[in-house]
């Protein structure tokens, strides 16, 4: 049976609430396209830090070693 997302049958399709959830849905995917391309990004929002670099080989950036972290 092919499957219709939050239906699993095509009559639903039309629901008010089968509505509402793909609306939802695509306003969450059209919002974080429009972050992707149109917002400035001036920071990096992702971090991972290290207790140390072993079994790591680093081929760009500095080892802060006071934040076990790695800065590009």
């Amino acid at each position: 049976m092919k499957h219709y997302g939050a239906v699993e049958d095509p009559k639903d399709l039309t629901t008010k609430e089968y509505v509402d959830t793909a609306d939802a849905v695509l306003k969450v995917k059209v919002d974080a396209l429009w972050d992707a391309i149109f917002v400035d990004i001036t920071a990096n929002p992702f971090q991972i830090t290290f207790e140390t670099l072993e079994g790591v080989t680093v081929t760009t950036g500095i080892w802060n070693e006071s934040y076990a972290r790695l800065e590009c």
